[in-house]
């Protein structure tokens, strides 16, 4: 019989293991924030707690919700084991340094804000880059008003700082 006939619940299911880290480079340590790290703690909790009532559930959907969401429970535990979370320099650090929200005039382009962060809590959406990609390594170290060139896939670009700062409330330090 093809495989095409066959039901899902037919067919024997794998053992689900969570997906590999991250690549970080060789020795490197899974830095995150203390945002970043809370936030998937409190996803963990949510997790938790809903547990019970999709495990009592007699109705199939709660069945496939109750493996989903242990699935992702068990890839946060695995993250939240491994990470080192890192507390936000002092607010009066004027260079770019984990954690920092930094503020750039690209040489060809928009004014843009990314904020350095680890590599399980990234997101381009929110602008939120990983300390190990091409751009944060370029940033590193260097303070507002330093011209920055970063090499990227698509090409060499460059970039001026404009700000650095650690905490939404904390003053930013400018040129």
């Amino acid at each position: 019989m093809s495989k095409a006939f066959t039901r899902e619940s037919d067919v024997e299911r794998e053992e689900w293991t969570p997906p590999p880290p991250p690549s970080l480079p060789p020795g490197a340590k899974n830095y995150m924030t203390q945002a970043g790290a809370a936030r998937l703690r409190a996803e963990l909790s949510r997790l938790l707690e809903v547990r019970p009532d999709l495990a009592r559930s007699p109705h199939p959907e709660d069945k496939a919700k109750l493996e989903k969401s242990d699935r992702r429970a068990q890839v946060l535990e695995t993250i939240l084991a491994r990470v080192e979370v890192v507390p936000l320099p002092n607010s009066e650090e004027s260079r770019v340094r984990f954690g920092a929200r930094v503020e750039v005039q690209w040489e060809r382009g928009p004014q843009e804000t990314f904020r350095i962060v680890g590599v399980e809590e990234s997101d381009w959406e929110r602008n939120e880059i990983s300390w190990i990609s091409p751009l944060a390594r370029a940033l590193m170290n260097h303070r507002a008003g330093d011209s920055v060139h970063v090499k990227r896939p698509a090409g060499s670009s460059s970039l001026i700082i404009l700000r650095v700062a650690y905490n939404p409330t904390a003053p930013e330090v400018g040129p």
